[in-house]
C-alpha cells in the first residue's frame, strides 16, 4: 500500500508540474503576441523636374497635353532633369526618355536613353539637337545597372554624347545676345560677334566652337575684353548685349566709380562646378576712369599720361586702360588720342563705341 501511495503521489506531482508548465508556456505566448505592434511600410518616392530651353532664344519650351515637348529639329535645347525637393524621398535614383527625329539616323525611329543617377539636390543638364520631340521622361527610384547609355548604341548621356552632334555639352562661354548685338567680344586678340560673315547658328553665334576646339588660360585674362557698347550703361542693357552659352550665368564686378564702365569686370561662372571660365574688362572707348562716360576728367587723364606713361608704359601697363585710351586703334595713347578726347567733350565728334574710331 505505501508503494501504491508513494506511485500516486509521484504521479500527481508530475501532473501538477505539466501543468504549471502548460500554463507558463500559454501566458509566455499571450504575452509575446499582445507586444507585437503593427508597422507601416512606407515605399520611397522619386519624381522629376524637367525644364526644357530654347538654347538661342532662352524661352523655355513647356509638355503638350500628352506630355511631349515639341521641338524645332533645327534649334538646340538644354535639358535639365532634377529630382524634385517637395516629393523625393529616395536616396537615388535615374530618368528615361525617348526622343524622336525625321531620318536622323536613317531609321526614323524613336531613341530611349538613360540619365546617370540623380541624388536629391543635384540634376542631370544636357543639350539636344535634330529631334522634333522629347517625351516619355519617366523617373526611375532604383540603381541602374547600366545608368549612363543609350540601349542598343551606347553612348554617355552626360555631359557629352560621343560622336552625336545631337548631344554635345557647349562650352560655357559669354557671346553676344542675338543679332541686334553690337558687342565685340574679344579673347587675345581674337573677336567674336554676331554673324560676321556666317550664316547664323544654332549657337546664336558665329561659328560653332566645341570643348575640345575652345581653349582659354584660367590663370590670366588680362586680353580678354568686351566692347561695342553705351555710354551710360546700366544692368539691364547690358543683357541686351551679352549672355552666357551653355550651363552658365556672368556676375559683375563693378569699376572703381561703382559703373558699367572701363574696368569692370564681366565673370563668367560654369554653373556645372561653380569656377569662373572667363573674365572680361569691359571697354568704353574714351572711358578713363571708369564712370562709363567721356568728361574733362578723362582728357586730364589723357594728358598726364602722355606726359609720363605711368599706365600705358612697359612697367606699368594696365591693358584694359590702354585699350580704353586707344582711340585710333594704333597700340600706343598719344596726343592724337587725346585730342579725340577733347573733341568728344566739346561734341564736336564721337566715338563709335564698336571699333573704336571716331565718328563725325
Amino acid at each position: 500500500r505505501s508503494a501504491f501511495l508513494s506511485g500516486v503521489s509521484i504521479s500527481l506531482a508530475l501532473i501538477i508540474c505539466c501543468a504549471i508548465c502548460l500554463t507558463g508556456v500559454t501566458w509566455a505566448w499571450w504575452t509575446a503576441s499582445a507586444a507585437v505592434k503593427t508597422a507601416d511600410i512606407v515605399t520611397a518616392n522619386y519624381e522629376t523636374l524637367v525644364t526644357v530651353i530654347n538654347s538661342k532664344t532662352g524661352e523655355e519650351v513647356h509638355p503638350n497635353a500628352d506630355g511631349k515637348y515639341e521641338l524645332d529639329s533645327n534649334a538646340r535645347y538644354t535639358v535639365t532633369i532634377t529630382p524634385d525637393p517637395d516629393t523625393t524621398t529616395a536616396s537615388t535614383g535615374f530618368a528615361t526618355f525617348t526622343v524622336a527625329d525625321v531620318d536622323f539616323d536613317e531609321n526614323g525611329e524613336t531613341d530611349t536613353f538613360h540619365t546617370i543617377q540623380i541624388a536629391p539636390g543635384e540634376s542631370v543638364w544636357f543639350d539636344i539637337m535634330g529631334y522634333t520631340s522629347l517625351e516619355n521622361i519617366v523617373a526611375n527610384w532604383a540603381t541602374s545597372s547600366t545608368p549612363d547609355i543609350v540601349p542598343d548604341d551606347p553612348k554617355p548621356v552626360n555631359p557629352v554624347f560621343e560622336g552625336d552632334p545631337r548631344f554635345v555639352k557647349t562650352p560655357v562661354k559669354l557671346v553676344p545676345t542675338d543679332e541686334n548685338s553690337t558687342a565685340m567680344i574679344e579673347r587675345d586678340g581674337v573677336v567674336e560677334t554676331w554673324n560676321t560673315g556666317l550664316a547664323a547658328t544654332p549657337y546664336g553665334v558665329t561659328e560653332i566652337i566645341e570643348p575640345n576646339e575652345y581653349g582659354y588660360d584660367a590663370d590670366s585674362f588680362d586680353t580678354y575684353y568686351v566692347y561695342g557698347l553705351n555710354t551710360r550703361l546700366t544692368e539691364a542693357e547690358l543683357a541686351d548685349y551679352v549672355k552666357v552659352q551653355g550651363n552658365g550665368h556672368y556676375e559683375i564686378t563693378l569699376s572703381s566709380m561703382g559703373a558699367y564702365g572701363t574696368g569692370a569686370v564681366i565673370n563668367v561662372i560654369d554653373d556645372s562646378t561653380g569656377e569662373t571660365v572667363e573674365r572680361f574688362y569691359i571697354i568704353i572707348f574714351g572711358d578713363l576712369n571708369g564712370d562709363a562716360l567721356v568728361t574733362t576728367t578723362d582728357t586730364n587723364m589723357y594728358i598726364n599720361e602722355v606726359k609720363d606713361t605711368v599706365w600705358s608704359g612697359d612697367d606699368g601697363r594696365i591693358s584694359y586702360l590702354v585699350k580704353a585710351a586707344d582711340i585710333n586703334r594704333d597700340g600706343l595713347v598719344t596726343s592724337t588720342d587725346t585730342s579725340v578726347a577733347i573733341n568728344v567733350v566739346k561734341e564736336t565728334t564721337d566715338i563709335d563705341q564698336k571699333i573704336g574710331i571716331t565718328v563725325d
